[in-house]
């Protein structure tokens, strides 16, 4: 289990996301594949709906597979849809190398952090669970910054060569997983697939008996949805001021870094804010939008709109960088072995539930009005929906272990 340890960190480095494609993914959805921005939002929304359908037959294949093989097919899947992205020549086989993608992810999502907490667990060590994941997705984000300034001019010199190496990256990830020690449960090993699936509804149904469950996935498809909205609205953004490749390049490799920094950082957020911590981020987020909003409808000077682009999409990946690890501390507290790959799976359903509804209803507007407009707009929208959220949260996240229910307050010694 100590060679788990050692190794997840620089398997995450591999498998967090897909390097060198991301920074130019608009760029070459948009110029190669000749998609229209909202065709770039809907195909974004594809991905999405698949990573809904598989995340229960993703769930059923780990159980069955075990953790560490369901991490390497996992890596396969991603490595596949790079091949199709290669030789795709329309949307409709686009669409098909999402949904490839999208099972990757489900996969890597059901078991990469179960897998760290089971081995860590083992080692009686769970408090480096954040210190050990933190590691592993900041030195994502840090090659990440390298790879999108990589991006930027290998793109300039053949627009294929950032998926080539994103594919290369796929097969680190199969090799580091491969070597990792896998987490043993002979129990598992013996239920027939009928009883893994009967044990699987049982879990979502227990799990939707916890009042601080339901508060952080509804919060989690709420927020998720934000995030991944910003991330088209922003590469939107600078496509209409018309930025070129290199510059996206080293765009996205200083939003990587600030990324790490958030994640290296969210311990200390998490005790400055401490219960407040989600309301904190969430809600500074959403401020961003329409502030890079306004700014676009008072002015259409390139530099100013660039520097405004630059300084907001920076604060956001801080902001996303310390999230992702914050809120799987959440997600993690208060669970069994027997719960936490199902718990996982409900989570990243919840996500991409939100993602999925608010790219398809943002997809058809980025045709027609603009971007400016479309930032203040959501701005507002996103602030008022939060705000109820968070106000539902109040009475169920962030309270003392003593004040949950008996429920709530799973994490037993297993």
């Amino acid at each position: 289990m100590e060679k788990n340890k050692k190794i997840f960190p620089f398997y995450k480095l591999f498998s967090y996301d897909i390097l060198f494609y991301y920074a130019i993914s608009i760029l070459f959805l948009n110029g190669v594949k000749g998609l229209s921005l909202s065709e770039i939002a809907v195909l974004n929304g594809v991905y999405a709906t698949c990573a809904i359908i598989f995340q229960i037959p993703a769930a059923l294949i780990t159980d069955k597979i075990g953790l560490r093989n369901s991490m390497i097919l996992g890596n396969i899947f991603c490595l596949l849809w790079g091949i199709d992205y290669l030789i795709a020549p329309s949307f409709a086989t686009l669409a098909i190398g999402d949904l490839l993608l999208a099972l990757g992810f489900a996969l890597k999502g059901t078991s990469e952090s179960p897998f760290l907490y089971s081995s860590l667990k083992k080692l009686n060590n769970l408090s480096e669970f954040s210190k050990v994941e933190g590691k592993g997705s900041s030195l994502y984000f840090i090659v990440e910054a390298l790879a999108c300034v990589a991006a930027g001019y290998l793109y300039k010199v053949n627009v294929y060569l950032p998926l080539i190496f994103s594919c290369i990256c796929a097969l680190i990830a199969i090799v580091l997983a491969y070597f990792t020690t896998p987490i043993k449960n002979l129990k598992a090993a013996n239920i027939t697939p009928k009883e893994r699936k009967d044990e699987l509804i049982s879990g979502f149904k227990f799990i939707f008996k916890s009042k601080r469950l339901h508060a952080l996935l509804v919060f989690a498809c709420l927020f998720y949805g934000i995030l991944a909205v910003a991330a088209t609205y922003f590469k939107t953004f600078l496509t209409v001021i018309e930025v070129d490749s290199t510059t996206f390049g080293y765009i996205f490799a200083a939003a990587s870094i600030t990324a790490s920094i958030g994640s290296l950082v969210q311990e200390k957020i998490s005790k400055k804010f401490r219960n407040q911590t989600l309301t904190f981020m969430s809600l500074t987020y959403v401020a961003s939008f329409v502030f890079i909003g306004v700014i676009s409808i008072l002015t259409t000077n390139y530099n100013v709109l660039l520097v405004t682009g630059i300084v907001v999409y920076l604060f956001q990946m801080f902001i996303r960088g310390a999230y992702r690890i914050i809120v799987k501390n959440y997600v993690s507290n208060f669970t069994t072995s027997a719960i936490r790959s199902k718990l996982m799976s409900i989570y990243y359903l919840a996500e991409n539930f939100g993602s999925a509804i608010i790219l398809f209803i943002i997809s058809k507007p980025l045709d027609i009005f603009p971007i400016g407009l479309i930032y203040t707009m959501s701005g507002f929208v996103f602030s008022v929906a939060l705000i109820a959220v968070l106000n539902y949260m109040q009475t169920r996240i962030g309270l003392k272990p003593e004040q949950y229910t008996k429920r709530d307050r799973l994490n037993l010694d297993d």
